[in-house]
């Protein structure tokens, strides 16, 4: 590969013109575009003779980012190199390059096998070996219901051992990218949709674990839809790091069951049946609790609970002694407790319904009161599925639960996300009343409805904030009828302690109907106005495209004319990054 150093020189253009030539869409590498660049000729000069060598050793180096797609077609499969951007440096590497093999109208692997990989390598097709490329994913489309491991062994085919058959194919994909570290397996389903096929049971395990024998030091599994993985004790296998089971849904002996004890797995992702709850996917039905000693990220979809079904609290950490991300979806989970959090915990991200808020996370089975934690890295507190049938409920409890958590979660999260459809003025005050100790850089307020004023007393009474995400209500039509106890001399007079972190404003508009959107877009100028005379480091702006014309045409008016020219001269410098 020496000979391939003096492609470090070559302009864009160039290589451009090499992909394009290499993937048939140029005949000529000799155009007018090109004569400016008659120094570099030289070097394309093994192009022209297209040899098979050069041909393999230019794709493996202009592109390890490729895409192998098998179909239906005569040949069997295409393939794809993705074009460079513009103005990149070539050919230095590019942190992670990939291979993508892509599955079509789900043709089984015992189909690809069988037409390809028996007879023929990787290194006798005529796409070649990627030396370089750190990632391998094998993805198949959702064309098709069909498993990817239906009718394995081969058909029409002489017997063959079908364990050895997917060991030669996890070789294969070794073989494919040698030095990979990286492999992501996306199944539209994994095992077999013929129900009374039990002999393709254990070759997913094959293939992971085969695949585990070379450089492979991360392998995520997904099954987007269709059966639960079948026979998936995956515990004794290394190399192992995610598991998404998609649409599947589980039991919780079953997660005891296959995933129980891995050493190395980092990240899971499940859907749960009604029945499940902590204490069952903690010991499974037995005495001997599952521990997840590497266990990172952990989300969990739980599906039809009735009202008055919950998840018991578990006191002890012991399961999930690294566990720094909780993401729990569904209705009322948390009517016992929340979840366990020993003294010392790891959780630094945490996603739940507000649900959890009704029984006190911060009480005696809460998150963050047992723990000791006094910093997080972000808290979302997220709607139930019937949030609007319970706003009275809601609302008598806004003071004694929804009020105070807002204010110890404003003490120790730098990111938090709330969304409630109700109590909007009890969680705006509350934290409020934490800006003396309050760490929040990043707060999103979802489905809130806050006046222009609101805001502003929160941008300046949270001094570490940097990001505010927010929905807006309010009745200024435009800057030009902004009252004169908004003016920004009044504002300076006003709030003399300026914020000098904040930075971005981030605008929500899922909950503006299309009638109301040009009026949104004033009264988020106005907003910015007056942000901008309090801050003056607010440069960013995260706006729908469809409120930018409004608003700048309003943001212009303000930039040019007194009494707001002297104040929000930084406005002329918003950056837009939506």
């Amino acid at each position: 590969m020496t000979s391939l150093s003096p492609f470090q020189t070559l302009p864009m253009l160039i290589v451009e013109k090499v992909v394009e030539y290499l993937e048939g869409r140029s005949t000529n590498l000799r155009d007018s575009n090109l004569d400016k660049h008659n120094r570099n000729m030289k070097v394309l000069r093994p192009f022209l003779r297209v040899s098979e060598y050069w041909r393999a050793a230019a794709l493996a180096s202009i592109c390890d980012n490729c895409e192998i797609r098998f179909d239906d077609s005569p040949k069997g499969y295409s393939v794809r190199y993705h074009a460079l951007p513009a103005g990149f440096p070539f050919p230095q590497h590019r942190g992670e390059t990939l291979v993508k093999l892509v599955f079509v109208r789900a043709p089984s692997m015992c189909d690809i096998y069988g037409r390809k990989f028996r007879t023929r390598s990787w290194l006798e097709l005529d796409f070649p070996i990627f030396p370089s490329a750190t990632k391998l994913i094998v993805y198949q489309t959702e064309d098709e219901p069909k498993s990817i491991f239906d009718g394995w062994p081969v058909r029409n085919a002489e017997p063959v051992d079908r364990n050895k058959a997917m060991v030669d194919f996890a070789r294969s994909l070794r073989q494919l990218t040698p030095v990979a570290t990286g492999v992501v397996m996306s199944f539209f389903f994994l095992g077999s949709t013929n129900k009374t096929d039990k002999k393709n049971k254990g070759l997913c395990n094959i293939l992971v674990s085969e695949l585990c024998r070379g450089k492979v030091a991360r392998i995520c599994v997904e099954s987007r839809t269709g059966p639960a993985l079948p026979s998936f004790k995956l515990n004794a296998i290394s190399g192992l790091t995610c598991i998404k089971q998609g649409a599947n849904m589980v039991s919780a002996p079953f997660v005891h069951l296959a995933y129980g004890n891995a050493r190395t797995l980092r990240e899971l992702s499940i859907r749960l049946e009604v029945e499940a709850d902590w204490r069952t996917l903690i010991y499974g039905g037995t005495t001997a609790p599952a521990v997840y000693s590497s266990l990172a990220s952990l989300t969990i979809k739980i599906v039809e609970i009735p009202y008055g079904t919950s998840w018991a609290a578990i006191e002890d950490a012991g399961p999930f002694p690294v566990l720094r991300k909780l993401d729990v979806t569904g209705e009322y989970p948390f009517e016992d407790g929340l979840f366990f959090s020993g003294n010392g915990s790891t959780l630094q991200d945490l996603n739940i319904p507000y649900g959890a808020v009704k029984k006190n996370i911060f009480g005696r089975f809460g998150v963050l009161e047992r723990s000791g934690v006094t910093q997080m890295s972000s808290i979302s507190l997220g709607p139930e599925g019937n949030e609007y049938e319970d706003r009275d409920f809601v609302a008598g409890l806004a003071n004694d639960y929804i009020g105070g958590q807002a204010r110890r979660m404003a003490e120790v999260a730098t990111t938090l996300c709330l969304e409630y459809y109700t109590a909007d003025t009890q969680v705006y005050n509350a934290i409020l009343m934490a800006r003396r100790t309050a760490i929040i850089q990043h707060l999103e307020l979802r489905a809130f409805l806050l006046d222009a004023i609101h805001i502003i007393d929160i941008i300046k009474g949270l001094p570490s904030l940097v990001s505010l995400a927010f929905s807006i209500k309010g009745s200024v039509p435009n800057i030009e009828a902004i009252p004169a106890s908004r003016h920004p001399s009044a504002l300076r007079a006003k709030y003399h302690c300026l914020n000098n972190k904040f930075r971005k404003l981030v605008v929500l508009d899922d909950f503006v109907s299309n009638d109301d959107r040009d009026g949104m877009a004033r009264e988020i100028a106005v907003v910015a106005v007056q942000i901008a005379v309090l801050c003056p480091n607010f440069t960013h702006v995260d706006l729908a495209r469809d409120l930018r014309s409004v608003f700048s045409r309003e943001i212009a008016w303000a930039t040019v004319n007194p009494p707001f020219l002297p104040f929000v001269s930084s406005l002329r410098r918003l950056i837009y990054t939506n």
